[in-house]
């Protein structure tokens, strides 16, 4: 509640913020349910990897990288991303 009143300007008269937004994370549910913020992280993780595969020119990587990405939604995106030669249970994209 403190940090939206200062961005916002109470103490300058700016406006004023009710006590109940100091709970307004828990009306974004995307915030805590199913890892969605992760998700994020863990699929730019992939891409950087799959990018710098077929930078460098590795054997198969632009041919793996789009197999994946032709399988759509066949399967788990997990399993999908690690059929394609990463593995984001592993430190290396990381």
């Amino acid at each position: 509640l403190d940090l939206l009143k200062r961005y916002h300007g109470v103490a300058q008269g700016v406006m004023t913020i009710d006590p109940l937004y100091s709970i307004e994370w828990a009306y974004l549910p995307h915030f805590y349910e199913n890892f969605y913020v992760f998700k994020y992280a863990t699929s730019i993780a992939a891409a950087q990897e799959f990018a710098q595969r077929i930078l460098a020119n590795a054997p198969g990587a632009r041919e793996a990288y789009l197999k994946m990405l032709s399988s759509g939604s066949s399967a788990d995106p997990y399993e999908l991303v690690k059929a394609a030669g990463v593995d984001l249970a592993t430190p290396q994209p990381y």
